[in-house]
């Protein structure tokens, strides 16, 4: 495993982080034929970017993004008779991109509001289409040790597939949160 990264502050409101990764794997999980059983024989790398950076743009309010690539580079190892070999979807389903952008915003004193808005690229095996959600979330103080906020997921989006194929696939639906968050 190898990792570059490096973090910094550009200035007092502005910070950023990148690192550059590659991970060589060996002993995956794989499956054999004609007999189904467990084996051990797939190997490859897995490398990409993983960015973020935020930016205090006033005293109440602040911008955050990030973003990740991944890419895979798979394959069985020498005496391997899995049927699937690395298009087993436990393996090879990860999308190459995912990005997020994210407003965090203190409207008065003791009211705040975030939206946060995210896209997760497709699902190679099964397909999966990519899709962008937006959350967004309003929490007030009503007392010192006592915040009471509601959340909107999926708030532009009634649901979305996150994995797996029909039937089985998850679809995440539109949803409401209430909270209250006591401290001492």
């Amino acid at each position: 495993m190898f990792e570059l990264g490096f973090r910094g502050q550009a200035s007092s409101s502005l910070t950023y982080s990148a690192t550059l990764f590659w991970h060589e794997w060996e002993n995956l999980r794989s499956g054999s034929a004609p007999l189904v059983r467990l084996e051990n024989k797939i190997q490859g790398a897995a490398y990409g970017v993983e960015a973020w950076g935020s930016w205090q743009a006033s005293r109440n309010w602040r911008l955050s993004s990030g973003f990740m690539t991944l890419r895979k580079r798979l394959e069985l190892e020498p005496g391997s008779t899995d049927p699937q070999g690395v298009t087993n979807p436990n393996l090879s389903n990860d999308a190459e991109l995912q990005w997020m952008l994210r407003s965090s915003l203190d409207l008065a004193p003791n009211h705040q509001f975030d939206a946060t808005v995210r896209r997760v690229g497709k699902l190679p095996n099964p397909v999966v289409t990519e899709y962008i959600a937006t959350d967004l979330r309003y929490g007030w103080r009503a007392h010192r040790d006592l915040e009471l906020s509601l959340t909107v997921r999926n708030a532009f989006d009634p649901e979305h597939v996150e994995f797996n194929a029909a039937p089985e696939r998850s679809e995440i639906e539109r949803s409401f949160f209430i909270a209250a968050k006591l401290t001492y």
